[in-house]
């Protein structure tokens, strides 16, 4: 009993008075089992016997009885890897002199040549298969071109795109508008020249409308041959509508931000100012590139390190909304109040990992101040006033 496929002669062909390959003794032989058996398990490289009717190692006397048989032989063929493919076996009526072994070892030799080949066939037939589907499902554009830019291969999704069907033994110079082809056919021989190029081109496809494509080519070198161009185009065009889209957006925030009445500071994650609007820039007398990447200056801002502290906590802040105000130091060296609020963690802008709003309330805190001064002085006026009638009194007094 075979209990393992893969370890298991299976008998494929048969010629002569036993044509048929079903046979219960013979139709299947585990490796390793009778001298057949271990021609394959590889224990020998062949076995010969020329009393079929008696040698122990033979399956059946009695057929062999039968069929007036005297001798077999079997040799074993190999895979290209060195390992058993199978059996070539040979029974006989006449005795098999050294002579006929030899024959029969070259007929073996042959036949795994033959099996070899054949297994190489199926697997490069497989193989292109294989490649075959893969490019018909693979959601990109491939081709291949000659050293003169005429089309190879085109996979799938070239053909539902360009129709590329037809594409094969042409060069973009006959399959698209001059202004196009020429940058194309200028492309392929940059690749040729340096190996490989990647660029962002616009083009024509069937329903006559203009995609966008990333488009990477490289050289296949090949020996005896000159080079041929693959290439790999991706479809970006709906990836460009959205940065389109994205840029407008954040054209029209910055807009809308430099136009606030509020001072305006943008930081990255390093905590460095990565954007002030020009409320800003007047209120600390800093232009933007002073102001933009220099860590430093917030010395200079806030030289108080205990106002410094604050608002550095303010900014590093991991949630909420917060608020401080405190003075600044502008360049001319003359101060300012701002009162700052961090925008909330989930209002985000690329790029900008916190946000800072300020008011400038220096002229409130200078009227309250005021109020607090007028308001001092009418006091001491009235206490004067009161120190003055009590005098008085006192002098009235003493002058009765």
């Amino acid at each position: 009993i075979c209990r393992d496929r893969d370890h298991c002669l299976h008998l494929v062909a048969s010629s002569g008075r036993y044509t048929h390959t079903d046979s219960t003794i013979h139709g299947r032989v585990p490796f390793g089992y009778a001298k057949i058996g271990s021609v394959a398990a590889g224990v020998e490289p062949k076995f010969i016997t020329n009393d079929v009717t008696h040698d122990p190692h033979m399956l059946d006397h009695e057929w062999a009885k039968a069929l007036n048989l005297t001798s077999f032989a079997g040799y074993r063929l190999l895979a290209s890897d060195g390992q058993p493919a199978g059996v070539l076996g040979l029974f006989s009526q006449r005795i098999i002199t050294d002579e006929k072994d030899s024959l029969l070892e070259e007929i073996a030799t042959t036949a795994s040549h033959i099996i070899q080949a054949e297994n190489a066939a199926d697997r490069l037939q497989e193989s292109q298969a294989l490649f075959l589907m893969f490019m018909e499902h693979v959601p990109v554009h491939v081709f291949i071109k000659d050293d003169k830019s005429r089309t190879l291969f085109v996979n799938g999704p070239m053909i539902q795109s360009f129709n590329a069907s037809t594409w094969i033994g042409k060069t973009v110079a006959e399959l698209f508008p001059k202004q196009f082809a020429d940058s194309m056919l200028a492309d392929d021989q940059l690749t040729l020249q340096q190996g490989l190029r990647s660029v962002d081109e616009d083009l024509p496809v069937e329903d006559g409308t203009i995609r966008s494509f990333h488009t990477t080519k490289f050289r296949i070198d090949r020996e005896n041959n000159a080079p041929l161009i693959g290439g790999i185009a991706t479809d970006i065009t709906m990836r460009k509508l959205a940065e389109e889209k994205l840029r407008q957006s954040e054209e029209r925030l910055q807009t809308i931000l430099a136009a606030m009445p509020v001072l305006l500071v943008a930081f990255n994650a390093h905590g460095s100012a990565v954007y002030v609007n020009e409320v800003c820039e007047l209120a600390m007398g800093y232009d933007s590139e002073e102001f933009i990447g220099h860590r430093s200056l917030l010395h200079t801002i806030l030289p108080n390190p205990a106002d410094r502290r604050q608002f550095l906590m303010l900014f590093r802040a991991e949630n909420g909304q917060q608020h401080y105000e405190g003075e600044i130091t502008r360049k001319d060296g003359t101060h300012r109040r701002i009162a700052w609020t961090r925008i909330r963690g989930d209002t985000r802008i690329p790029g900008w990992s916190t946000w800072i709003v300020g008011v400038d309330v220096t002229d409130r805190q200078l009227a309250i101040e005021l109020r607090q001064r007028t308001q001092e002085l009418l006091k001491a006026n009235a206490d004067l006033q009161k120190s003055k009638r009590a005098a008085l009194s006192l002098m009235q007094y003493a002058h009765t």
